[in-house]
């Protein structure tokens, strides 16, 4: 896109008027519709750019990750993390933006206009998944919190305009920095340096946090610890408490931390005996060891309807484990080394204010 808008821009310097195509019509129609200027730094200052169409790849552009302040003309736009539109998302209506905010600071990959009519916005909302139960008609902001509409909508049918609500998250959801925070320590008992986080950190190393941590403190919502960058390679979870030490073998071995967002409320998981949810099943809603009894190792997939579930091979929680989400369903356990091998399996614990 960028490339067509160059010849165009050529073409209209050369005093050449061709003919319009159905292309440049395109292009012309989202010129009108709004741009954004994204600046390296926060108030506006360093290097600026001024986009007028999506761009699914910053790093094209020499932009990638650098983002902290922005101005958007007409129409709203779209930032994510990640390149592609993927990952966590901050939306930006008409306006000046000195500063994104720390969650997204540094931190955007790719840019998206919003071209749909926003006048006139209607978006329905259903009780229940393929839009069944009790529906709600909404036209406005809305705010669910306890109402009786709170943490009970499943599926929705957007009429008119735009509607945003964070992915794996309910309607009524808060932004990560709302959610929790986790405290990290240089030293155990809560000792030597320390950092507070407020959203995910796919790599310690840039902030010098890099296999350090000893002793953590953790508010609201769970956090996941991995042992490398990008959320990889064996990994702890942190409910809400203080824990004055690491478990044994993981003491300076956190480079990468992820904040759990997901509704951990009513957990519910069903296990099945085969691959593709296939032979006896089982719903399990709260901690539940398998071991010494018919269903010990002998699950071989699952599928999460609420929370999230830490699944262990020993009934001891210690050992391999793996992090079940809801809507995230495994058809076979082979996939993750995990075919009839589950003996204990608990949902996480949501936080004191969720």
């Amino acid at each position: 896109m960028v490339s067509i808008l160059h010849i165009y821009y050529r073409i209209q310097e050369a005093g050449c008027h061709p003919r319009p195509t159905a292309r440049t019509l395109i292009l012309r129609s989202l010129i009108k519709m709004g741009k954004i200027i994204i600046y390296e730094h926060a108030n506006f200052r360093g290097v600026s750019r001024e986009i007028t169409s999506d761009i699914s790849n910053l790093g094209r552009l020499d932009f990638n990750d650098i983002i902290s302040s922005v101005r958007v003309i007409g129409q709203p736009w779209v930032a994510y993390e990640h390149i592609n539109y993927t990952g966590r998302l901050l939306v930006l209506e008409e306006g000046e933006h000195d500063y994104v905010g720390r969650s997204m600071n540094d931190t955007i990959s790719s840019l998206q206009m919003i071209t749909e009519d926003l006048h006139d916005p209607q978006i329905t909302l259903y009780e229940h998944p393929n839009y069944q139960g009790k529906s709600r008609v909404i036209r406005q902001a809305t705010n669910l919190a306890a109402g009786f509409d709170n943490d009970i909508m499943s599926s929705h049918k957007v009429q008119r305009g735009s509607h945003t609500a964070p992915r794996g998250r309910n309607l009524h959801s808060r932004s990560p920095s709302e959610m929790g925070k986790i405290i990290v320590y240089e030293h155990v008992n809560f000792q030597g340096l320390s950092k507070e986080f407020t959203t995910d950190t796919p790599n310690l190393v840039p902030l010098g946090w890099n296999d350090m941590v000893s002793s953590v403190k953790v508010i609201g919502q769970p956090w996941v610890a991995y042992k490398h960058i990008e959320y990889k390679g064996p990994f702890m979870v942190f409910e809400e408490g203080e824990y004055e030490s690491l478990p044994k073998g993981t003491n300076d071995k956190i480079s990468s931390l992820q904040l759990i967002t997901d509704d951990l409320r009513n957990p519910q998981i069903t296990l099945y005996q085969h691959v593709e949810y296939k032979g006896r099943s089982r719903i399990v809603t709260e901690a539940t060891n398998l071991a010494g009894g018919k269903d010990n190792d002998i699950v071989s997939s699952h599928k999460v309807q609420r929370g999230v579930w830490l699944l262990f091979e020993n009934s001891d929680e210690i050992g391999p484990r793996y992090l079940a989400r809801a809507h995230e369903d495994v058809p076979n356990y082979k996939e993750i080394d995990f075919n009839d091998r589950l003996s204990f399996l608990r949902p996480l614990r949501p936080g004191r204010d969720s």
